[in-house]
């Protein structure tokens, strides 16, 4: 017999349904995502870690999931919610159903709720914590749960040594401050011609740069860092270098923070493979990102120049620095010219053939 279980929002509202993968608890902040596809990547992925998702796409689990596509090496988010979870994959590729990695991982799931009433509740409200247990289970003291919860740090996502990804017949040597890189972002830069030095996030300047690198990528990530969780230093110091850098979600908090701007406490919910985004030069591309946290504009300085707004609230989606090498975009950047690649690595990987250090 399928248990029942209920997820408990903290403005009193809850949901009951089904249990699928693990039967444990779990607690954390809710938020919502639109993609149709990729659930195993969004899973997976360290920028989503504690977590508790919600899929707005009503069926999932009908593909399984494949030994490739992984973005980290396991299930990163606290609990998974969805609308009706098929258990029988329909894919060649499949090695194991969404429910057996669930449970390997310890990672409960919830299904036969009404996700779109729930979409609609945190779309007018935002995100909010939820506590996901046993409908049997006794009342509970939803305030003392809330309050045991702790923020997700870089150090729970960031490797904790260097590591390399080489590719043949390579042009750039990159470092990657791993704040929860992606398997996908590295397999891309290979693919440019990219050997990818991933180091932790913590990593200072005199490490970085006996790695000789001719450009530095700072990762995506997870949660609302503080201020000490920030690599910011290292920004400051890299920039004096004139080595180019390019920030990617997470990153672009970490860059513009570096540079004296603020973050702004709204919690957004932009997780999803279909959010709008317009450039500085009228551009406009369909992308994927995973955050909720956006950068104040009134305190960007004013050598920081707003590259991409997002076409649904209007908040940062990118920025650049005058006189600098640096960029950095809150999504990731996707394949839109002829040959399958993203402008947003073409032009940074100009910047490096531009760079002095390049011609050095």
């Amino acid at each position: 017999m399928v248990k029942q279980k209920t997820l408990i929002f903290e403005n009193g509202r809850s949901f009951t349904g089904y249990s699928f993968g693990s039967e444990r608890e779990a607690v954390g902040e809710v938020v919502f995502c639109t993609s149709m596809v990729g659930y195993q990547e969004i899973l997976t992925n360290p920028a989503n870690k504690g977590k508790i998702m919600v899929f707005t796409y009503p069926i999932i689990g009908s593909y399984g999931l494949s030994d490739e596509d992984y973005e980290s090496s396991s299930i990163t988010v606290s609990a998974l919610i969805v609308r009706e979870y098929n258990d029988f994959p329909s894919n060649f590729r499949y090695t194991k159903t969404l429910a057996e990695q669930l449970q390997e991982n310890n990672v409960p799931g919830l299904y036969g709720i009404d996700t779109r009433e729930l979409t609609q509740m945190l779309r007018s409200e935002g995100i909010m914590r939820a506590v996901l247990k046993d409908s049997s289970q006794d009342e509970i003291n939803l305030d003392e749960l809330f309050s045991d919860m702790t923020d997700v740090t870089l150090a729970q996502v960031s490797s904790k040594k260097v590591w390399y990804s080489r590719t043949s017949n390579y042009r750039y040597n990159l470092v990657a401050i791993d704040c929860g890189i992606t398997n996908s972002i590295i397999k891309t830069l290979n693919a440019y011609g990219c050997n990818v030095i991933v180091v932790p996030y913590n990593s200072s300047k005199h490490e970085i740069l006996s790695l000789r690198p001719d450009g530095v990528i700072i990762s995506d990530g997870p949660g609302y860092p503080s201020d000490a969780d920030i690599p910011t230093e290292i920004i400051s110091e890299l920039s004096r270098e004139n080595i180019p850098i390019l920030g990617i979600g997470f990153g672009l908090l970490a860059v513009a923070v570096a540079f004296g701007a603020k973050l702004d406490d709204t919690k957004l919910i932009h997780f999803g493979s279909n959010h709008p985004v317009v450039d500085i030069d009228g551009r406009i591309e369909i992308v994927t990102q995973n955050h909720s946290l956006t950068t104040d504009i009134s305190s960007l300085a004013d050598d920081i120049v707003v590259t991409h707004r997002n076409l649904m609230d209007n908040s940062i989606e990118g920025i650049s620095v005058k006189g600098k090498h640096i960029s950095a975009v809150s999504f990731y950047p996707a394949s839109i010219d002829e040959k399958g690649r993203s402008y947003i690595y073409n032009d940074f990987l100009a910047a490096i053939d531009n760079s002095v250090r390049k011609d050095s």
